[in-house]
């Protein structure tokens, strides 16, 4: 099994990378992102799409490079923001990759 998710994790990270959201008491967009694998993995790339305060849809990417151990969590403040609310917000895992690979 551990073969086959060190290839699919290339074309499916978001298998194996879970990923909440919320807002700071500023308004600003945290992430937690959990390692549902066995493996430390690292090079995590996030792709969020958010509507500004301004009604101005928006995106961006985060990338986290510290290595998140096998079934970790690890919380992430994004910088993106102030925003008025989760509703308008998605986030997407895009990028990921086994440590040490």
């Amino acid at each position: 099994k551990s073969a086959l998710m060190r290839l699919d994790i290339k074309d499916n990270p978001h298998k194996y990378v879970t990923i909440r959201g919320g807002l700071d008491a500023q308004g600003y967009l945290l992430l937690q992102l959990g390692n549902n694998t066995p493996e430390p993995i690292t090079n995590i790339e996030v792709q969020v799409r958010y509507i500004d305060r301004s009604g101005n849809q928006r995106s961006g990417s985060v990338r986290i490079s510290k290595v998140v151990e096998g079934g970790q969590q690890v919380r992430i403040n994004t910088n993106i923001g102030p925003l008025d609310g989760m509703d308008k917000v998605e986030a997407k895992v895009v990028h990921a990759e086994i440590a040490g690979e």
